[in-house]
């Protein structure tokens, strides 16, 4: 009976979704970098992929959207940093969400947070379908991720708590969201990292305004306990590796794939740039240090996009402090140069610049690839403390922002 329902329903739930379809069309939304962070050390990666409040309806940033409002939170609830990249798909279903995810390195990622859903409440999508595609979905989740990677369903919220859908019609959505969620949960049984969350939203009116920053704000508090609780167990900022390859196939693998995505933003021999010069001359003066650099690595070479405090464009790569920064996901510090093998021989520690400290923390491209780091060093050595990590941090995002823009 239900069955009949759906399909007698359906082509009048098509005609209603197209109207308001319409509507959202005027509707900002987040079109900016599609990456947020908090500030802090030993960054959680967050992975969130979706319709929805993924797709930030109503601000113009991510930042102002769930990603932001999700980074921050769970950086305040760790005490850690935060990244999270976004996939925004305003039209995406169970069925085509795979495609989302074809080439994103889902490996790299703590956590991964689908928000799949909304439209097959409105489109009435069969529970043999949805069940067929959910499970697919999830399992090339699991199986694409690491097996430290959390995975978490959003439940489709009630539809007409989305104000764009509250009318009668968004009450069958409602109602189908509920039954579909049923299904889902009955999947769980069969995966082994995926965890479902209930959303519920609130509504925080503005004036004038579809949705603002404060309703995104309640929606992340609501979905954090859950989410940074995997996050909390003990924490190492190291990659994890994928299933499906040994760790030496995974490092050429991906040796390969960034040199690909260094040779596809063309940066390597460029002209200098303002953008970045300013950034590098603020990191120099803000850690009173004698040199700063933006640094890429290009095959053998480590090139200076931008650099102060010292004119040298380029040097090789082999026993480069930056190469070795590229290989860790969180800041690269040595305190004192002339303690440390790899270094102390090198010619930037034996003749001029005379380098005794150093610290980098890396440069990622557009696809995730650590194509570079933001460096600082000096002629004399410092404790590790009296460094502030945060802050190179904050600063090599700020390059990381301007090498995405336009791209």
């Amino acid at each position: 009976m239900r069955v009949i329902l759906l399909w007698i329903l359906r082509p009048f739930m098509h005609f209603w979704a197209a109207g308001v379809e319409s509507e959202l069309a005027s509707v900002p939304r987040a079109r900016d970098i599609p990456q947020v962070h908090a500030p802090g050390v030993d960054s959680d990666r967050i992975l969130v992929v979706g319709s929805g409040p993924a797709v930030g309806w109503g601000v113009l940033s991510h930042d102002l959207s769930l990603p932001g409002a999700l980074a921050r939170a769970v950086s305040l609830r760790t005490g850690r940093g935060a990244v999270v990249d976004v996939l925004p798909d305003a039209n995406i279903l169970a069925s085509t969400a795979i495609g989302n995810l074809r080439n994103a390195k889902l490996w790299r990622y703590d956590a991964i947070v689908a928000i799949v859903g909304i439209n097959d409440a409105i489109g009435l999508t069969s529970a043999r379908s949805w069940k067929r595609s959910m499970l697919a979905f999830l399992r090339y989740i699991e199986d694409a991720s690491s097996l430290t990677t959390s995975v978490f369903v959003v439940g489709i919220p009630p539809i007409r708590a989305l104000r764009a859908f509250d009318a009668f019609m968004g009450g069958i959505a409602e109602r189908h969201g509920h039954f579909l969620n049923g299904v889902t949960l009955g999947l769980l049984p069969e995966l082994t990292r995926s965890t479902f969350v209930p959303f519920s939203p609130v509504s925080v009116p503005v004036p004038d305004r579809y949705r603002g920053p404060d309703e995104y704000k309640a929606w992340a508090e609501q979905l954090v306990d859950v989410i940074a609780a995997p996050l909390s167990r003990e924490h190492s900022p190291i990659d994890n590796i994928p299933l499906d390859v040994s760790p030496e196939e995974h490092a050429d693998r991906r040796e390969v794939e960034r040199q690909l995505a260094v040779d596809a933003l063309g940066i390597a021999g460029s002209a200098p740039e303002e953008r970045f010069d300013r950034i590098v001359d603020l990191a120099r003066r803000t850690f009173h240090v004698r040199i700063a650099l933006f640094s890429v690595i290009d095959n053998d070479r480590q090139w200076n996009k931008a650099r102060s405090g010292i004119k040298l464009e380029e040097f090789p790569r082999e026993g480069s402090a930056c190469a070795v920064t590229i290989s860790e996901a969180g800041a690269f510090v040595v305190p004192d140069t002339h303690d440390d093998e790899r270094f102390a021989q090198h010619m930037f520690v034996t003749g001029q610049p005379h380098v005794r400290f150093y610290a980098g923390f890396p440069v990622e491209g557009p696809s995730g690839e650590r194509i570079g780091a933001l460096c600082i060093m000096d002629d004399k050595p410092r404790a590790r403390e009296e460094f502030d990590e945060v802050l190179l941090r904050e600063l090599a995002m700020l390059v990381q922002a301007e090498l995405w823009k336009g791209v």
